[in-house]
């Protein structure tokens, strides 16, 4: 998956931090967001749920543990709650988590999808591991 290919197909918005300094720019990291779904079984049912799902998440190595990614998981959450309280109900924040990754996602509050949930799979995430955090519900 390609940050510009998603958004020439209309797949996907990516929003990249990018450090200024005198006429120098560096990005940072970025993030992409696409509408999705979490999709969970119940005996012969299938349900799904609507969700904001980050497709990538990447920080430059040399920012790597300094924040970067928790910023753009928070910018994350704020597109999400603004889009649930705003233009239409999105129950979870979802996404695909390499398996190294999940301890901090975990810290952010997301959780493992049981084997009763899952998110929608592509060739190149076939072997992630499906996180998904509940946003708050507007009324």
């Amino acid at each position: 998956m390609d940050a510009v290919t998603d958004r020439n197909q209309r797949k996907g918005l990516t929003y990249v931090f990018i450090e200024t300094e005198g006429e120098e720019k560096r990005i940072l990291g970025f993030i992409t967001m696409r509408t999705s779904s979490v999709i969970k079984q119940y005996e012969n049912r299938i349900i799904g749920d609507a969700a904001l799902e980050i497709t990538e998440l990447a920080v430059d190595k040399d920012y790597e543990r300094q924040g970067v990614g928790k910023l753009l998981l928070a910018l994350a959450v704020t597109v999400a709650n603004g889009i649930n309280s705003t233009l239409a109900s999105v129950r979870y924040l979802a996404l695909c988590a390499d398996k190294q990754a999940v301890p901090f996602y975990e810290r952010f509050g997301f959780k493992e999808l049981t084997e009763y949930g899952d998110i929608p799979r592509e060739g190149w995430n076939s072997d992630c591991v499906p996180m998904t955090l509940r946003l708050p519900d507007t009324n």
